[in-house]
């Protein structure tokens, strides 16, 4: 996989490229921030919704649904 770099509308730099770790997940960086760890963003993923939802459920939250940016590892 290669590095693909795109302009958005709001003229964020936005570089989509292969994790050093996990060559077959690409990992996003937009305006020089990673979004999910640049090694493994797989497992970084899968941890931050782990987080999420502990916190969702100490405050009873029963469901949730998570919109954002990424590529779809926390779906």
């Amino acid at each position: 996989m290669s590095q693909t770099r795109l302009k958005s509308s709001l003229s964020l730099s936005l570089e989509v490229f292969p994790s050093l770790q996990e060559p077959d997940y690409p990992t996003l960086k937009i305006a020089n921030c990673f979004i999910h760890s640049k090694y493994t963003p797989e497992q970084s993923s899968h941890k931050q919704a782990k987080q999420i939802l502990k916190k969702m459920r100490s405050k009873g939250v029963t469901h949730l649904i998570l919109v954002g940016n990424g590529l779809g590892y926390l779906s």
